[in-house]
C-alpha cells in the first residue's frame, strides 16, 4: 500500500470520528427539545394540590361547579358603634331627667329669654341624637343584610392572593359607599327642613320683640330672626335662620332668667336655628369622664341628674376624639370602627367545588426515549458517514492541491516578469 493510500485512509477515518461525534451530539440535542404540549388533569383536587399547583403553574385551570357564592358566606362584617349610642345620654332615664330639670315656665316671655338655656334645648336634642343612632343602625344592618345576598361571581377558582385582593377591595368599597349614600337622604332632609322654615318647640329660629318696647304689656311681634348676639364660628353677629342654618350661639346654663349676664357656657355645644343644627355642630366633649362640665352644672343646678349619670369614658379605644363634633360622627355613621372576619379561601374553595382541574405541561422525552432513538439511528449513520468521509477527504485534498499549484504557478510568473522589467 502507497504511503499516500494509508495518509488518506487516516484523514478519512480522523473525519470520520469527527463527524460521527458531532452528528450525535445534534441528535442528543434535538431530542432533549420540548416535543409539545401535555394536558394534565386532576379529578376532585384537594385544596393543598390546587396551591401546590398554582405555585408550579399559570395555566392551572379549575372551573367552579357553583359559579356564585353569597358574600355572607366568604366573610362577616361587624359595625362597632361610637360608645354614646350605647349611653345612658339616649335613655328616657337620661331624655326625661333633663325635661325636669326645665323649671321655667313656658311662656312666650320666658322662652324669649331662656332660648338658649341647655335645659330647655337638651332634651330635644338628645331625643334627636337617639333618633340619628337608631337610624344609622337600622340603615347599615339593612344595607348589610343586601350586601350579605349579593353574590359574589367567579367562573374558575381564583388564587389565595388575587381572591383576598378582590374581597379586601369589595369591603372598602362597600364600607366607603354607605356613609355617601346616606349622607344624601340626610341632607336632603336638612335642606328641606330649612327651606319650609318650621317654627321648633323651643323657638330657637324666631325672635320675639315688643311693637311698643314694653315687653310686659305690649303685643309681641314675631319674626325669623336670631336674637343680637348670636355667633357664627365663635364671632358674634346679629344674623338670621332665613339666610344662615348656621345661626346661633353657645348653649348656657342660665342660674336666674332676670339676670341672663350670668350663664356657663357648655363646652362646644351650640343652640343652632334648629336642633338637628345644633346637634350636628356640637360636640360630646362634656359628657366625657374626663371633663368637669357635669360636675360645674351640678353645682349651678343643684340637680342629682348630672352627677348619677354613667359618663362617657375617655381612656376607650376610639378613632374620634372628645371634641368630635355629632357630625362628624354621623358622617361614618358612628361607626368606630369595623370589625370583620378575614376572607376564608378555604370557604371559597368548598363553594367553588371544583371537580376538574387542568393545566398543561411542555412535553419532553425521557432518558431512555433519548437514548433508544439515537442507538436506532447510530448504525445507518455509521455506514453514511464511512461511505462518504474518503470522497469528502478526496474532494478536499483535489481542490487543495488544486489551489496551490495555481498558487505556484502565479508566483512563478510574477517572479519571471520581475526579472524582465529589472533586467
Amino acid at each position: 500500500m502507497e504511503p499516500t493510500d494509508i495518509e488518506h485512509q487516516r484523514r478519512s477515518t480522523r473525519l470520520y470520528i469527527t463527524l460521527f461525534a458531532l452528528a450525535i451530539f445534534i441528535l442528543t440535542l434535538y431530542s432533549s427539545l420540548p416535543s409539545g404540549m401535555e394536558n394534565v388533569q386532576i379529578k376532585n383536587p384537594l385544596l393543598s394540590v390546587v396551591e401546590k399547583l398554582q405555585i408550579r403553574t399559570s395555566s392551572l385551570q379549575c372551573p367552579c361547579t357553583r359559579l356564585s357564592i353569597p358574600y355572607n358566606d366568604l366573610f362577616q362584617l361587624k359595625p362597632q358603634y361610637h360608645q354614646v349610642c350605647s349611653s345612658e345620654f339616649i335613655t328616657t332615664k337620661w331624655i326625661d331627667g333633663l325635661i325636669r330639670t326645665n323649671t321655667f315656665h313656658e311662656s312666650i316671655l320666658q322662652l324669649y329669654m331662656i332660648v338658649e338655656d341647655f335645659r330647655l334645648i337638651s332634651p330635644g336634642i338628645f331625643q334627636l341624637l337617639k333618633s340619628m343612632c337608631d337610624l344609622t343602625n337600622t340603615t347599615v344592618y339593612n344595607a348589610l343584610s343586601q350586601f350579605g345576598k349579593t353574590e359574589f361571581v367567579s367562573a374558575q377558582l381564583l388564587k389565595r392572593d388575587l381572591f383576598l385582593i378582590q374581597m379586601d377591595q369589595t369591603i372598602e368599597q362597600f364600607q366607603s359607599s354607605l356613609p355617601n349614600n346616606f349622607l344624601h337622604l340626610w341632607e336632603l332632609t336638612r335642606s328641606v327642613t330649612y327651606m319650609n322654615q318650621f317654627i321648633t318647640g323651643t323657638y330657637s329660629n324666631i325672635h320675639f320683640h315688643s311693637r311698643t318696647g314694653n315687653i310686659h304689656t305690649s303685643p309681641m311681634n314675631v319674626s325669623i330672626h336670631y336674637p343680637i348676639g348670636a355667633e357664627l364660628d365663635g364671632i358674634p353677629i346679629s344674623c338670621s335662620c332665613a339666610s344662615s342654618m348656621s345661626c346661633g350661639r353657645p348653649a348656657k346654663i342660665l342660674p336666674n332668667i332676670w339676670e341672663p349676664c350670668e350663664f356657663y357656657s357648655i363646652p362646644n355645644f351650640y343652640n343652632r336655628c334648629f336642633p338637628v343644627e345644633s346637634l350636628m355642630q356640637s360636640s360630646l366633649e362634656c359628657f366625657y369622664n374626663n371633663h368637669l362640665c357635669l360636675d360645674v352644672l351640678t353645682n349651678i343646678t343643684n340637680e342629682a341628674l348630672f352627677t348619677n349619670i354613667t359618663r362617657l369614658d375617655a381612656a376607650k379605644s376610639s378613632r374620634f376624639l372628645p371634641n368630635t363634633t355629632i357630625g362628624d360622627l354621623l358622617e361614618q355613621l358612628f361607626i368606630d370602627p369595623w370589625s370583620s372576619s378575614n376572607a376564608s379561601y378555604s370557604t371559597y374553595f368548598n363553594n367553588c367545588q371544583p371537580v376538574l382541574c387542568s393545566y398543561t405541561v411542555t412535553k419532553r422525552k425521557s432518558g431512555l426515549e433519548i437514548i433508544t432513538t439515537i442507538t436506532g439511528l447510530i448504525g445507518g449513520l455509521s455506514t453514511v458517514l464511512k461511505l462518504l468521509s474518503p470522497y469528502i477527504v478526496s474532494a478536499c485534498v483535489y481542490f487543495l492541491r488544486r489551489h496551490w499549484r495555481l498558487a505556484r504557478n502565479s508566483t512563478t510568473q510574477h517572479g519571471e516578469l520581475y526579472r524582465r522589467l529589472i533586467g
